[in-house]
């Protein structure tokens, strides 16, 4: 007879193999539908980790203040907060002015948890650095470290970043947040923005990175709105979220010219856009199996022991992606 343990390891290995740490994030000021988020974040798992962005710092008055400040729920375990730094912020603080803009970043932190009786583990920095901004971004996170020893300090990764570490350089941080979506940009008009899986993968051709990593996944959908300027003979594009495709199918102000694009027929105010004739709306969603292809992705890059985040739970909850696609 065969010991009955050595039926159960490769199962046991298989099992492990398949399981997913799956997160989700929060980046809405208002927490209307918490209830209805949080029983969609039960149902991908037990103790799922939720990330919850707490304010933004943008560069105001000539000097770096919060804003957008959110309403943290008391009835919330929150594992990481994220803030989102503007890119005015670094360009314009000195390297003498950083351990400011670290205090004052902390002692924002630690306002909003002793009010919500919060106390997260990791603080999340989202910032696109470049060259010009580099060398005093990443003093800053060195200094937030140092004094904010009670929290695991992560930075955002973009695409470009992950695939370009001798380039971009690597951020002194604990680890990092590989954001796997925008493949594109507002300035090509022609190409998806939001998603394209044939660039994903020219990103993600190594597969390794200096820091370890968790990933977000797009799980929200928006409308590229286009506009011709004349005067320019350029294309100005903006964003609507989420993508109102129903809306735009069912508004007698919209003709379908492609099987995923619209045209403004009339001048009218569209979810708080004003829109003029000729304007094109484009709206863009990652589909199902390109999510999970892109989980399996997530897993390889974070050698299943980071999370893999569902960016937006927001729209995620409302049904637009089931939870079962994620399990």
């Amino acid at each position: 007879m065969v010991p009955i343990l050595r039926l159960l390891i490769p199962l046991l290995f298989l099992y492990s193999c398949e399981q997913k740490n799956i997160g989700v994030i929060h980046w809405s000021t208002h927490f209307h539908h918490l209830s209805k988020e949080k029983k969609y974040a039960d149902s991908l798992g037990e103790k799922t980790p939720w990330m919850v962005r707490y304010f933004d710092v943008v560069w105001e008055n000539g000097e770096a203040t919060p804003t957008a400040v959110a309403h943290l729920p008391k009835n919330l375990s929150i594992h990481s907060s994220a803030i989102y730094i503007q890119r005015q912020v670094v360009e314009n603080t000195s390297k003498a002015e950083l351990p400011t803009l670290s205090k004052k970043i902390i002692s924002m932190i630690q306002q909003m948890e002793t009010i919500s009786h919060s106390n997260s583990k990791e603080l999340l920095v989202d910032f696109d650095w470049g060259k010009k901004t580099k060398s005093k971004y990443f003093e800053l996170i060195s200094i937030l470290k140092k004094s904010f020893p009670t929290k695991v300090v992560s930075t955002t990764i973009r695409l470009s970043q992950f695939a370009n570490p001798k380039v971009y350089g690597v951020p002194p941080s604990s680890k990092g947040l590989l954001m796997m979506y925008q493949t594109g940009s507002l300035n090509q008009p022609d190409r998806p923005l939001l998603w394209e899986k044939s660039e994903v993968q020219t990103y993600l051709k190594e597969k390794s990175y200096p820091l370890s990593l968790d990933v977000a996944i797009p799980t929200f959908s928006w409308s590229r709105i286009q506009r011709k300027m004349p005067m320019k003979n350029k294309t100005r594009g903006s964003l609507i979220f989420p993508s109102y495709s129903n809306d735009l199918e069912n508004d007698k102000d919209f003709k379908q010219i492609q099987p995923n694009q619209f045209i403004c027929t009339k001048a009218h105010f569209f979810h708080g856009f004003f829109l003029l004739p000729g304007d094109r709306v484009i709206p863009e969603k990652v589909a199902e199996n390109d999510l999970k292809w892109a989980i399996e992705e997530a897993n390889s890059i974070s050698r299943n022991a980071g999370t893999v985040y569902l960016y937006l739970i927001e729209e995620a909850s409302n049904g637009a992606y089931p939870a079962k696609w994620f399990r």
